[in-house]
This record gives C-alpha cells, sequence and structure tokens, in this order.
C-alpha cells in the first residue's frame, strides 16, 4: 500500500510539472486573420484582422485567453492591451469599420516607434 501512495505522489508531482510546461497561449495567431509583417528581430509588428469583431469585443476575447498587465479604458475606436513582453493595439479597421485591426507590438518597437505622451493618454 505505501508503495501505492508513493507511487501516486509521484505521478501528482510529475502531472504538475507537466503542467508548467503546457505550450503557450496564443492571442491573435490562429483566431485573427493575419495581414503583414513590419520590420525584424524586436523591432517588428504583425498586424492581423478581427473579421466583424469590434475594437471592445476583440479587446474582451485577448484578455479573457491571456489576463494582460493593464487595459486601456473601453472605446469603440482604440484599445491598448499591454502584457510582459508585447503591446497590442486594437483600432477599428478604417477600410471595414466593422472589423477590427490588431497590432501586435515588441516592446523594443513600441519603444522606438510609439510617442510615449500618445501613450499615457490612454
Amino acid at each position: 500500500m505505501r508503495r501505492f501512495l508513493s507511487s501516486l505522489f509521484s505521478l501528482f508531482i510529475l502531472l504538475g510539472i507537466l503542467n508548467g510546461c503546457s505550450k503557450p497561449v496564443y492571442l491573435v495567431e490562429g483566431y485573427y486573420s493575419w495581414v503583414e509583417y513590419i520590420g525584424e528581430g524586436k523591432l517588428d509588428t504583425r498586424i492581423y484582422r478581427a473579421e466583424d469583431k469590434s475594437v471592445p469585443d476583440v479587446a474582451k476575447e485577448m484578455a479573457d485567453r491571456l489576463k494582460p498587465e493593464e487595459v486601456s479604458k473601453v472605446d469603440a475606436q482604440r484599445m491598448f492591451l499591454v502584457y510582459p513582453d508585447k503591446l497590442y493595439h486594437l483600432q477599428k479597421d478604417p477600410d471595414n469599420p466593422d472589423s477590427t485591426i490588431v497590432e501586435e507590438n515588441e516592446k523594443e518597437f513600441v519603444t522606438y516607434n510609439y510617442d510615449v505622451e500618445f501613450l499615457e493618454g490612454y
């Protein structure tokens, strides 16, 4: 009996370790249509389109997949979600107002390409 309990305990520990090694959560890839890739390395951005979805709806979907460090106030035109290594800029698609453009930006890209005062407004 003692050997069975020891084996069962080892199994639970192994399952806990494997749970920590689960595959990463994808926030946009596989959910929205890929549009464009700009830049290279850490100075890049990936652009996606969420067809027939509003900015607040896309922000909620993404936040439900993985809780962001910060979320801008709910806005129908533009929102930001901040994660440890990326910033997501969501905005109403100018070519299709029923859809949302999602920019997936590396932190370094944001540092060199966004105005701090602009981001502080959100």
